[in-house]
């Protein structure tokens, strides 16, 4: 594929994977699968609407219903200050693409990390790119490499445990620097946009790029650590029209804030970042205003950790939505306790289609031992008053935290099943493994002590728990949890344009009932013709 063509492009932006979240070789076997494809509401429409082609169903797994936002604003940014970039937003499926683009030599070649949580991935991405390109440039920059400088600093203060140490090093960078790589850099930002045109254009110019601060370099068998960590960027504004000038019923991911202002203490997301950035509404709603319609709406995806820090954010943003006078539909995470009925009114009249609820646990206990509130009526009424006004939700569980036990278990499993199920809207679960990660309290030299906690990664236990006994619960899910209530299935979308919630709660019921069954799509049965019958007759652009 070489050649001594002269370079084409000066950066290509690769995304990686599509994510798979921990835990998922337990989570797909409950699913109800289309050949290779998770049976999801696009993959089921192509399928259905094809006349029943496989590689239909199949396309989903290549083009899901969500992007990553770091390939596109990436792509923005250098164009907007004259280097010729283009972005493949995700490798999944799509070696074909990659092979394509890497034949127009890009001089530099930016791994993004949004979607990738081990180094080896990264380190496979980057080989693959030196064997067909040797001489290119090959960077990495993203939540894994700002994680890996943080989790550094860290390890200098003696507030990370020897456990968690020793399993960092394996999936994160820096700590062991003569650990080989075939990476030639890493921007050490949250960000990362300007270290790498600083990059792109030193490459480009033929200069040095030693100088160029927060920039971390792998050179002669080790990585040379910049002083600092570069300053980090004003949130960025994307122009939707330039990256997808095509109508699309995909959820186009808008930041409204960034950072998390929350200290769960399962979570790493504290010691990353001190606080939340909010952006400016009218830029929000301007970004908003640049995604194309499908179907009369522009879908968006709040990626906030928690999109209402306060009733004042949420009431501004909500007004600010319904008074563009856009037809908008929108996902973010919320925390339950900031619904009311005033609160879910607006949701629903500014174009909420669902909410994501990081519930984690029904167990009171067990919840306070999270850093969560302990008002588990609350998470229930605050479904109801969502339910009652058609907004589905998407429900996050966490298995195996310290202090679970199968009665703990029981009632998480206890709270879900009381999910309201009449259809009005449909209700999805996405339940995790714990794992002790080296930035959160529990992974912590104080947070091991307090909790017993012995091992990391996929490999722990505590005083009432451990990580085998979290697996085999996660196998038994399918059969404790009602039919009506779905798992929630990679990159699925919470609705379609033809779709009404109560044809959205049919189609998890039968898809529940089909996996259940064993059904593989091969031959007949009853409830995968009534399946077949939601989506009605006639031909629906995919």
């Amino acid at each position: 594929m070489g050649g001594q063509e002269a370079p084409d492009l000066d950066v290509l932006i690769i995304g990686g994977e599509i994510r798979h979240e921990l835990g998922e070789e337990y989570r797909e076997k409950g699913y109800l699968r289309i050949g290779r494809a998770p049976a999801t509401l696009r993959a089921l429409r192509a399928y259905f609407k094809s006349e029943c082609l496989v590689p239909a169903a199949e396309e989903d797994l290549r083009f899901p219903g969500f992007i990553p936002r770091a390939t596109v604003y990436l792509r923005q940014r250098l164009s907007s200050l004259g280097l010729k970039a283009e972005a493949l937003h995700t490798v999944s499926g799509r070696r074909e693409e990659l092979d394509r683009l890497l034949r127009r030599r890009p001089r530099v070649v930016a791994i993004s990390t949004t979607f990738i949580i081990d180094s080896a991935v990264v380190d496979s991405l980057a080989a693959y790119v030196k064997a067909v390109l040797p001489g290119t440039v090959v960077v990495a920059g993203g939540p894994l490499i700002w994680k890996s400088h943080r989790i550094l600093e860290l390890s200098r203060t003696g507030s990370l445990s020897p456990e968690s140490l020793a399993g960092a090093a394996v999936h994160h960078y820096f700590l062991e620097p003569q650990r080989p790589t075939p990476l030639d850099a890493a921007a050490i930002s949250r960000d990362g946009a300007e270290i790498l045109a600083a990059l792109a254009l030193a490459v480009r110019g033929g200069g040095s790029w030693d100088g160029i601060g927060g920039l971390a370099r792998y050179r002669n068998g080790r990585w040379r650590m910049p002083d600092a960590a570069a300053a980090s960027e004003e949130p960025a504004r994307i122009d939707w029209t330039k990256a997808f000038p095509a109508a699309s019923d995909i959820y186009f991911p808008v930041a409204s804030a960034e950072g998390c202002a929350s200290r769960c203490r399962f979570c790493d997301f504290s010691s990353v970042s001190t606080g939340s950035r909010a952006r400016e509404v009218p830029e929000i709603i301007a970004e908003i205003s640049s995604i194309p319609e499908s179907g009369g709406a522009r879908r968006v995806f709040f990626t906030d950790d928690n999109l209402f820090p306060s009733l004042q954010r949420a009431r501004e943003l909500m007004g600010a939505v319904l008074a563009s006078g856009m037809r908008v539909y929108w996902t973010a995470f919320i925390r339950p306790e900031m619904i009311d009925t005033e609160i879910a009114g607006l949701m629903y009249a500014s174009g909420c289609r669902e909410a994501m609820i990081g519930v984690e646990s029904g167990d009171p206990a067990m919840r306070s031992r999270m850093g969560k509130s302990t008002d588990v009526g609350r998470i229930l009424d605050s479904v109801n008053l969502l339910h009652e006004r058609g907004i589905h939700t998407k429900n996050y569980f966490l298995v195996g935290f310290p202090g679970e036990t199968e009665r703990t278990l029981k009632r998480t499993v206890d709270l879900l099943n009381s999910y309201p199920d009449d259809a009005r809207a449909a209700h999805r679960h996405l339940f995790f493994l714990f794992m002790p990660l080296a930035m959160s309290y529990a992974g912590s030299v104080e947070g091991r002590k307090l909790y017993g906690l012995r091992g990391y990664g996929g490999s722990w236990s505590h005083s009432t728990f451990d990580s085998t006994a979290a697996a085999d619960f996660m196998k038994t899910l399918p059969s404790l949890i009602k039919p009506r209530i779905s798992p929630a299935y990679p990159g699925e979308v919470p609705e379609l344009p033809e779709l009404l919630p109560r044809d959205i709660s049919r189609i998890y019921y039968l898809r529940n009932r089909l996996a259940a069954a064993g059904f593989s799509g091969n031959g007949t049965d009853p409830l995968w013709e009534e399946l077949r019958s939601v989506f009605g007759p006639g031909p629906v652009a995919p």
